[in-house]
């Protein structure tokens, strides 16, 4: 995925479709979601940023991150 800052409008469309595509969707249960998938879209996206990056999965293949903004 592509950053650039010349073009926060194409940016932000590009990460939105990404979301899209990983067709993440929550039906309640516990094995639901595969928001792992979401999860590496975020963590590619952020790295090299600077950010602290934390990871939170109470069960398989339901990952969440956390970046942290020093300040």
């Amino acid at each position: 995925m592509a950053k650039t800052l010349d073009d926060p409008t194409a940016e932000v469309t590009e990460v939105l479709q990404a979301f899209i595509r990983n067709a993440c969707v929550n039906d309640g249960t516990p094995d639901s979601g595969g928001e792992v998938r979401s999860a590496d879209l975020v963590t590619g996206y952020l790295e090299g940023s600077g950010l602290e990056l934390e990871y939170y999965e109470p069960h398989p293949g339901r990952r969440s991150v956390l970046a942290k903004i020093e300040g």
